[in-house]
């Protein structure tokens, strides 16, 4: 797991959600509060009925419960009653939504290792949104009341979920929005609990569930990494500087692994200036140092970069200015922006940016030129994928650095930059078999331009690169099953390329060549 363990408690190894009010919301809760209506009976025996009979039975379809509800209540059915009825059930369930940024953190969590689980107190066509809306494949396990046959906060349903998700309760984190169902009764049982929800008795609490993106749960009180009111002291060096908004960026625009927030930030003594940042809370904790790094070496090279601001802690985090422009298409290229790529492409192949893709370009344009700033600079470095099976210790550089070179040859699995990875990458930009003689020149004096850069300063480049790996904390680089730190041998393979013949290297990368039956081109 990637978060940092606490070690003065027991190792959290799931987090059980409630369910509506916590991840999801009722829009219209029609059903709820028009039967009394609909059906002419009084609001307390139909709340009577909900809490001890619907919540607590299965039933195989919405109309089964229904029939369940008018044979149960004080009224005369008819066809129209029932019809009402089941309308009624229809309107509420199709105004359940998931609560903004829900998603994400479960996608985070999951990633980071947790088992997650789901406990709610509902009616079986409440488990619908749960499929519906795409939640159910990030759970391990869950307990539904009506299902059961008990609902919370009798212990044992809890006891339950923990059996199912095969941990003790003093290994799960609970987080809902009830002070009595999800907050004492798990922790009566030995479950740590969060509130969600604005809470009055010191209890530990989030205002929305996304905000648990921005904690760290392994900690003893899940101390917030990063929050409105917190001063940041390296935004500005000499200005106080103050987070005044943090909003999490909507779950369509998060990526696959890490999470984003907005962050306003002011800057300076009355009246403070206001500047907007990205923050970033990084899957691997560690990459934070890595994107530092990296927006080092492009701003080094001169190429447009947003500034970075390493927040450190109990794990750290990165701020990025907020890029000025609009996203790349590629419709738009003409001779100045296909010389802006070919800067950024030489600068990903030298230094091994596997995230240059056009997704993560932001253009600016002034009359008639043109500027590309790179977002997402996290994967850096990494060309070659070693075996790592057998070495005590893969994140410090020395432990790479000790082994021979006739080793490190039969360890390499695959080179991560290649001719064929370049010009794919390329593609997502520009056509490369359909360059115009303007743009293809402008494509390749941009290209040689940033080769001759960086050989003119590759000493400073490379001392940069090899100070700062053997610095604590170590840069660890690379995908899950092949990640390790970085060391002596990637600088020395940043700097074979950094010394290539540009022009002689460019008819391969921008040749495209035709693909043979059967692969993938």
């Amino acid at each position: 797991m990637s978060s940092l363990p606490s070690s003065s408690r027991v190792e959290l190894r799931a987090v059980v959600f409630d369910l509506y009010g916590t991840l999801i919301e009722i829009g219209l809760p029609s059903f709820h509060k028009g039967i009394p209506r609909a059906l002419a009976v009084g609001f307390r025996p139909w709340m009577e009925l909900v809490r001890h009979r619907l919540l607590t039975t299965a039933f195989d379809g919405k109309e089964e419960l229904i029939e369940f509800v008018l044979d149960e209540l004080p009224v005369r059915p008819g066809p129209a009653a029932r019809q009402s009825a089941v309308e009624l059930l229809d309107e509420e369930l199709k105004s359940v939504t998931i609560v903004a940024g829900a998603v994400s953190l479960l996608a985070f969590l999951k990633n980071r290792g947790y088992k997650l689980g789901l406990i709610s107190n509902l009616s079986s066509p409440h488990r619908q949104p749960v499929q519906k809306l795409g939640l159910s494949d990030y759970f391990d396990a869950t307990c539904f009341s009506c299902d059961e046959g008990i609902k919370k906060p009798t212990p044992e349903i809890y006891s339950r979920l923990c059996e199912r998700l095969n941990v003790a309760p003093d290994q799960c984190l609970m987080v809902g929005d009830s002070l009595k169902n999800d907050v004492e009764a798990s922790t009566a049982l030995g479950m740590r609990a969060l509130l969600v929800g604005k809470s009055s008795t010191g209890i530990r609490s989030v205002e929305t569930v996304a905000e648990i993106g921005w904690m760290a749960l392994d900690g003893e009180e899940c101390p917030r990494l990063l929050g409105v009111g917190d001063r940041l002291e390296a935004a500005r060096p000499h200005s106080p500087s103050v987070i005044r908004e943090m909003t999490p960026l909507a779950d369509s625009e998060q990526g696959r692994y890490n999470l984003v927030a907005r962050v306003r930030v002011a800057v300076g003594r009355a009246p403070p200036s206001v500047e907007e940042f990205f923050a970033k809370r990084y899957l691997s904790p560690e990459s934070a140092y890595v994107e530092e790094l990296a927006h080092g070496v492009v701003s080094q090279l001169g190429l447009p970069c947003t500034r970075a601001v390493l927040i450190d802690g109990d794990e750290p985090c990165l701020l990025t200015t907020s890029a000025k422009g609009s996203k790349f298409r590629r419709e738009d290229v003409d001779a100045p922006l296909a010389y802006e790529v070919a800067r950024h492409a030489a600068a990903a192949y030298i230094f091994a940016n596997a995230d240059f893709r056009a997704h993560n370009a932001i253009v600016s344009r002034h009359e008639s030129h043109a500027s590309i700033t790179m977002i997402d600079l996290e994967h850096f470095f990494f060309s070659l994928a070693l075996d790592m099976t057998g070495l005590r210790d893969p994140y410090r550089p020395h432990t790479i650095d000790a082994l021979s070179k006739a080793e490190l040859s039969r360890r390499i699995r695959r080179r991560v930059l290649t001719e064929r990875t370049t010009r794919r990458a390329m593609r997502s930009f520009l056509e490369l078999d359909r360059l115009g003689s303007e743009i293809g020149r402008a494509f390749k004096s941009g290209w040689v331009e940033t080769f001759d850069l960086a050989r003119a300063d590759s000493a400073s480049l490379c001392g940069r690169l090899e100070k700062r790996i053997y610095q604590a904390p170590y840069l660890v680089i690379g995908t899950r099953s092949h990640r390790r730190a970085m060391a002596r041998m990637d600088v020395e393979d940043i700097e074979s390329r950094m010394l290539q013949d540009a022009e002689a290297i460019f008819p391969n990368l921008v040749a495209l060549k035709r693909p043979v039956a059967g692969s993938d081109g």
